[in-house]
């Protein structure tokens, strides 16, 4: 029987055929000692990680970047990529990404842009039209998605285009990826589930990661303010967990009305408390259909000699795999009830042929925030709040200080334990501290932990206290009590402080919000200029006003008036008394512009722009020119002077971007005429993508288009026969689009 070939290396151009059906340039099974892939569902990764010895024949001079390694997995032969060899004096380590990774890396889209298409055809779209540089396309791609999107891809990789840009494949369409071999599948969900089952806790040896059993809700009930309670509400699946978990969720925005409230009042508010509280039930009700409270949320971590020695790991070995995506149902005895999760990481080492580890879930871990994402337009900022900060030390400084008494320090193995008690298993306040980081639990040895730094460069915590934060990009939720200045002083911004916000400059406001205006202000030798929007009186003007520019307390720009009867009508008034010059203008309004309560506007003594709500037109002397695109639900006319008066012509409408030209021209003797298309027309469309020609002939006989390319078209028929022509061309820029969707 021949012996099963492990691991062979190919040349990086090799062909399909050469890689399925051959062993390549040399089997590396005798010199490599260590082989192991690492596949994720969450981000679409699938990578080799090998090291192999320095063998006397040379074969590891085969170990070059690019070159191809297929590997033996347990559903069957995969290929990967070498992206890195490091050798050293006896030894090379290789890192090598799947196979399609590389191909995607590879192909550049130029243009490319998928309208309304589903899954499939989006992505058989963009391969197709994918530029190769004269490099054959070996991989393939496969979706069952079926909604439909849109988006346009430019000048990136066909990677970046399914993986990482903004409108990227799996952002607009969604589904989860699979790589076998030249095979890339983007599916609604990958997997399947063959019914396997694993008990928890009982003969089953792993590790729970993270979950969420002290957290479960399965009956709720609403409170609102003034302590009003809606109905308890139980969860669809309160019956499949063997206790009521129960929960009060608070909405104080919900509340009854009441003599007493103020006209202002903020919140939903409610007429009667049957309706606050079919409110507050609602809300519960979303607590389940949308934040998944009552489902199980749990992690855990299956190594392969854990799995052998069960009863159910029996059901894989009958299946011979379990692989990436697959459903298995966890046990919870605690419960008495089955967590349905699936394999979301897959490690496997090639040389035993087993699985060394699988991470199974139910959901997607949510990533960290770590330092190095931090933007880049803060860089050069330093923030400091001395007083914060002295407190945030004297805290820090107390609370180590007393820590002192009542600490117990537990040495173990792999670990050492920081807690409250001599007894680790009876700790409640508790710091573990190992090789994956140091953290932090008020819930035990084996509760939560909230606060922690991890080994990978993770800082987990609710409050951060600083001096000076150097950073790339800050993400942050809510911001209170900030205080932004330069070292001299020069320039300082408070956002928190008791007018709202205040931008000074000069140790003078050149921005504020105070109570229900927002003020600006520029200072210079000529005096003071400001602004405001809002209601209050701030310049020497009557409190009706909506948006005022003043100069000296004198305002004269005013926009929007507030009349006795209560409403708000649009108004502009500009003061020409306060220009000085006519050149200090840099638009020339005058005085008497205003947008009436009629809606009419008009600019300039001429009336040169204006607008009528009356008769829905719009009138602009002198020409329009839109850069970019312009759209209209009505018809678009050419006006036309008639006996009758002005008409209108309407312009001729296709689905297409299209541009055509027309001409006449006679066969020759023999019944042949060559139409060269005029060279400038030609630099707007793009007659690659095909074009259509009308002919029309201006006598008897037959005629016919011969032969149409980039340049020009040929005519055959009747010798001497006159004709005249149009073509019709799709845009330059624009060959895809159709019927685009206006919003």
């Amino acid at each position: 029987m021949a012996k099963e070939i492990k691991i062979a290396v190919y040349e990086k151009f090799a062909t399909v055929e050469e890689i399925l059906n051959t062993n390549g340039l040399a089997i590396l099974d005798n010199i490599c000692t260590k082989a192991g892939t690492i596949e994720n569902i969450s981000t679409g990764s699938y990578i080799l990680e090998c090291v192999f010895l320095q063998d006397n024949e040379g074969i590891y001079k085969y170990l070059n970047e690019e070159n191809i390694l297929k590997v033996k997995m347990d559903y069957g032969d995969e290929l990967f990529v070498i992206t890195k060899c490091n050798p050293n004096l006896n030894e090379i380590n290789i890192t090598a990404r799947q196979i399609t990774i590389e191909e995607e890396r590879s192909l550049w889209l130029e243009d490319v842009r998928p309208t309304e298409t589903d899954g499939q055809a989006t992505l058989s779209y963009l391969l197709d039209n994918s530029i190769a540089d004269n490099r054959i396309k070996r991989i393939q791609i496969h979706s069952d998605i079926g909604n439909k999107a849109t988006a346009y891809y430019q000048k990136m990789s066909l990677y970046d285009a399914i993986h990482t840009c903004d409108q990227c494949f799996i952002n607009r369409w969604g589904g989860e990826v699979k790589r076998r071999g030249f095979n890339l599948y983007l599916n609604q969900q990958i997997g399947e589930d063959n019914g396997v089952n694993i008990r928890y806790k009982k003969n089953l040896i792993s590790l729970e990661r993270e979950s969420n059993l002290d957290t479960l809700i399965t009956k709720a009930q609403g409170k609102g303010y003034n302590g009003i309670y809606g109905n308890w509400v139980e969860s669809p699946l309160i019956n499949n967990y063997n206790k009521v978990y129960r929960h009060v969720f608070e909405y104080q925005d919900v509340k009854l009305r009441s003599e007493n409230m103020n006209e202002n009042e903020e919140g939903m508010i409610f007429d009667t408390l049957q309706q606050a509280q079919d409110e507050l039930d609602r809300r519960v009700t979303l607590e389940f259909s949308k934040n998944n409270v009552d489902k199980i949320k749990a992690t855990f971590t299956v190594k392969h000699v854990d799995l052998i020695k069960t009863e159910e790991y029996k059901n894989y070995v009958q299946a011979e795999r379990a692989l990436i995506g697959d459903t298995i149902r966890v046990y919870v005895p605690k419960l008495d009830a089955d967590i349905k999760v699936r394999v979301v990481e897959k490690k496997y080492n090639i040389l035993t042929q087993e699985d060394t580890e699988l991470t199974l879930s139910n959901y997607i871990e949510p990533q960290s925030v770590t330092i190095s994402q931090i933007a880049n337009n803060l860089a050069n900022l330093v923030v400091k709040n001395t007083d914060n900060l002295a407190i945030a030390k004297e805290y820090a400084t107390t609370l180590i200080k007393s820590g002192l008494k009542n600490s117990y320090v537990v040495c173990k193995q792999d670990e050492i334990v920081i807690g409250d008690s001599k007894d680790i298993n009876t700790m409640q306040n508790v710091w573990r501290f190992n090789k994956n980081g140091l953290a932090h639990s008020s819930t035990g040895y084996n509760g939560n932990f909230e606060t922690a730094i991890t080994s990978d460069g993770h800082i987990v915590a609710d409050f951060i206290d600083t001096g000076v934060l150097s950073a790339n990009l800050i993400k942050a939720g809510i911001l209170s009590a900030i205080k932004i200045q330069n070292a001299d002083g020069s320039f300082i911004m408070d956002l928190g402080g008791t007018g709202g916000l205040t931008c000074k400059r000069n140790g003078q406001n050149s921005l504020s919000i105070e109570g229900n205006n927002i003020i600006f202000y520029r200072y210079d030798d000529a005096g003071k200029y400001s602004g405001s929007i809002g209601t209050e009186n701030i310049v020497n003007e009557p409190t009706k006003q909506g948006i005022v520019i003043s100069h000296d307390k004198n305002a004269f720009l005013r926009i929007g008036y507030l009349a006795d009867d209560g409403l708000v009508y649009p108004y502009i008034d500009f003061d020409e008394a306060q220009v000085k010059s006519e050149d200090k203008r840099s638009i020339n309004i005058r005085k008497n512009t205003m947008l009436h309560s009629d809606s009419k506007l008009y600019i300039g003594d001429n009336d040169t722009c204006y607008i009528y709500s009356s008769d829905s037109q719009v009138g602009i002397n002198g020409g329009l020119w839109v850069v970019g695109n312009i759209a209209c639900s009505g018809t678009k006319s050419r006006v036309v002077e008639t006996s009758i008066g002005k008409v209108g012509l309407n312009a001729y409408e296709t689905p297409n971007a299209l541009f055509a030209d027309y001409g006449h021209a006679i066969l020759d003797n023999s019944g042949e005429c060559t139409i060269n298309i005029d060279t400038l027309f030609l630099e707007t469309v793009t007659p690659s993508e095909g074009y259509e020609v009308f002919l029309t002939k201006h006598g008897k006989g037959d005629i016919w288009v011969q032969e149409t390319n980039n340049t020009n078209f040929k005519v055959f028929g009747e010798p001497n026969l006159k004709f005249s022509w149009n073509i019709v061309l799709k845009q330059k820029r624009y060959e895809n689009i159709r019927m685009e969707l206006i919003k």
